[in-house]
């Protein structure tokens, strides 16, 4: 293209800058209305900095079930954002003030051509009529310019009175500018400490990580917890087996430190004492299991449902036919004789007190 296309999309804080009526806000910034009756939008004057600002296109991204989608966009050098933001203004004159601007009007459409406006100032006004039990959500409105045409590289023949010319050239310039946006957003789409949303998603699937893995990274929607499972992915799949594997996937997906036993650490142990051979063996499990004990808070003690999780994650990074033992340890657990000095028990030295109205803390006798 000859000039490079600018852009501006009322979305997120953006969007919500606009005003609104009959609709709401969710958390996610994004507009929605149910029910029946009439719902507007008017969203904030855009100021492009240039007197007689040519302008390209209009996409909304937007859902709607059951209702009538109405589209006004306009465009001129007069500043009217003082009486469109006065408050003590009703929507009705904001509306007809609009509509006096003699600008692009459409219905049911998601996508304008704006070729035909000029101005330094961009207004843009939605409405949405549901007669019966009607809903929507309003996601985004990207606006391009300035007017870009394909017409510029044919022939000055074709440039004159070419009006339905360049609208039928303008439906292969959107497929090319489209395509053109695609591949200029590969880049940060490739990086994981910028993708967002099914970006991250898509390129952590890329990357080879296990869809267990995946879910459970985002299983409270905190995508810096994927980032970090991608930034650590080639050392957990090339030490895919290993304990350093599955103490780094433990520490990125639950933040936990875990300690592992295997067979091989306790059976030399104990494979001359019968009695202590069987209770290990129900202890920890033969030769096919390893053990891993969980780092727990006193009062965080493991659900069940996330403890089989965990124990699904441990079983990926497993060679056939071993098995994985999840034990989460904290400061009152006790495996029948057994006990782990920092778990489940301390080393003291008693002090002698006397008993007053004071409370007491720690490990004390009372004389």
């Amino acid at each position: 293209m000859k000039q490079k296309p600018k852009f501006v999309n009322y979305i997120g804080a953006m969007l919500a800058q606009g005003q609104y009526r009959n609709m709401c806000l969710n958390e996610e910034d994004v507009l929605t209305g149910n029910g029946s009756g009439t719902f507007t939008y008017i969203a904030p004057v855009f100021d492009s900095t240039q007197e007689q600002e040519t302008w390209q296109s209009l996409h909304l991204d937007l859902e709607m079930t059951d209702c009538r989608l109405e589209v006004m966009a306009a465009a001129s050098d007069e500043d009217f954002r003082e009486f469109l933001e006065d408050s003590s203004v009703c929507f009705e004159q904001k509306e007809e003030l609009l509509f006096s601007l003699n600008g692009i009007y459409r219905e049911n459409t998601m996508d304008l051509l704006l070729t035909q406006l000029s101005g330094r100032y961009f207004y843009l006004l939605l409405k949405l009529h549901a007669p019966m039990e009607g809903s929507f959500s309003i996601y985004s409105a990207r606006m391009e310019f300035p007017k870009n045409t394909f017409l510029e590289y044919f022939p000055e023949v074709y440039q004159r009175n070419s009006d339905f010319f360049e609208r039928y050239i303008s439906i292969f310039q959107t497929l090319y500018l489209d395509l053109e946006r695609e591949v200029d957003s590969l880049v940060d789409r490739l990086d994981y400490e910028k993708a967002v949303g099914d970006d991250l998603t898509e390129l952590a699937e890329w990357a080879g990580l296990d869809e267990l893995w995946i879910k459970e990274a985002l299983r409270d929607k905190k995508e810096d917890r994927l980032r970090r499972l991608i930034q650590n992915t080639n050392e957990i799949q090339s030490r895919k087996g290993t304990k350093k594997a599955l103490k780094l996937l433990f520490d990125i997906l639950y933040e936990k430190d875990v300690k592992i036993l295997e067979y091989h650490q306790w059976y030399e142990e104990v494979r001359q004492t019968p009695e202590l051979l069987k209770l290990y063996r129900r202890l920890y499990g033969d030769f096919d299991a390893i053990t891993v004990f969980l780092d727990e808070k006193a009062d965080e003690a493991s659900e069940a449902e996330q403890k089989e999780h965990m124990q699904a994650v441990a079983q990926t990074l497993l060679p056939i036919g071993m098995k994985a033992r999840i034990i989460p340890l904290d400061a009152n657990s006790h495996l029948d004789s057994h006990c782990y000095l920092g778990k489940n028990s301390r080393l003291a030295s008693p002090a002698g007190v006397q008993a007053d109205n004071s409370r007491l803390y720690g490990n004390l006798i009372l004389q």
